[in-house]
């Protein structure tokens, strides 16, 4: 994403390079990015522990492992997925537990869908 957002250009990328980051990471040995933090360790302790320090959202790109320990903690609190249509054929399901409540279209291909814990 660094490679990407740091040449870019416009009202999104300024807000993308200026947004404080965490990255977690099991491989990086540092984030060059501005204003970016690497962690490596206990994704879940210190999502925790922002949750605790922070106000306002937070969102997770990319990473379906960080996802699933995060949901496994119980750390969403609401899930938007930006999906492009690529079928594998197989795989985990990772939110078995969420129920979709909406969603839209973006520029024909991909959707942003909202779910939220449903009990089981």
């Amino acid at each position: 994403m660094a490679a990407y957002w740091t040449r870019a250009q416009g009202e999104d990328a300024e807000w993308m390079n200026e947004l404080p980051k965490t990255v977690f990471s099991r491989t990086l040995d540092r984030a060059d990015w501005a204003h970016t933090t690497l962690v490596r360790g206990d994704a879940a302790g210190v999502v925790r522990e922002m949750k605790r320090q922070v106000s306002g959202n937070m969102f997770v790109f990319g990473s379906g492992k960080l996802c699933a320990a995060l949901l496994e903690a119980d750390l969403f609190d609401e899930v938007r997925l930006c999906l492009d249509p690529l079928v594998l054929g197989r795989g985990n399901t990772l939110f078995w537990a969420w129920r979709p409540y909406e969603y839209e279209t973006a520029g024909g291909a991909a959707f942003v869908e909202r779910l939220r814990d449903s009990p089981l």
